[in-house]
């Protein structure tokens, strides 16, 4: 099956830059067509059917104005709301827009419901997703000073880094992670 192509990127260079590495693949590339201004990729993907839309984020004002299951997000630098919204709207893959050759092929191969990460951004999605599996407590089941640490932790400080911003020791601190992580495991149990 070969694709209709759409890139939307602000830089001209990295546009042609796209459109070179990608038009070479003329077994799965139909047609590439390009657009560096916002009101263009609005006009384009209204008049015209695309089968994959590459994207830098600059030039995505809402992210729904991409084609749910038909498009990849490049970016400079990963953010969480950018990632859960792309998520969300069924991206296909979430980039850095300095990403190898390589993957960047691999994004004329995805299907529906594939969803590639560049692998520069692996580390930082595990962080993320690990603090957003961390249940939240009710307030009234931690102290004051358990819902601070809480807070600081939740922000990526470390034990060290919480006990130097709160002044007490940080064997103190650990105290207090000790205590709020047996309170969420009891919750969890009465759950």
């Amino acid at each position: 099956m070969s694709l209709r192509l759409l890139l939307a990127d602000l830089r001209s260079t990295r546009l042609t830059g796209l459109h070179l590495l990608l038009s070479q693949e003329k077994a799965r590339v139909d047609f590439i067509d390009e657009v560096a201004v916002v009101n263009a990729l609005a006009y384009k993907l209204s008049t015209g059917a695309f089968d994959l839309v590459i994207a830098h984020y600059s030039l995505v004002p809402d992210i729904t104005i991409l084609p749910s299951d038909h498009f990849v997000l490049l970016v400079a630098q990963p953010d969480k709301t950018l990632f859960q919204a792309a998520r969300e709207h069924g991206a296909l893959g979430y980039l850095s827009e300095n990403s190898p050759e390589e993957l960047l092929r691999a994004t004329l191969y995805l299907c529906p419901g594939d969803f590639l990460i560049d692998p520069a951004f692996t580390l930082w999605a595990l962080n993320e997703a690990a603090r957003s599996s961390e249940q939240p407590l009710l307030p009234a089941s931690l102290t004051e000073r358990e819902r601070a640490i809480v807070a600081l932790r939740t922000s990526g400080l470390s034990a060290h880094e919480i006990a130097d911003q709160l002044c007490i020791a940080e064997s103190t601190v650990k105290r207090h992670l000790a205590n709020i992580s047996a309170k969420r495991k009891q919750r969890r149990e009465r759950e």
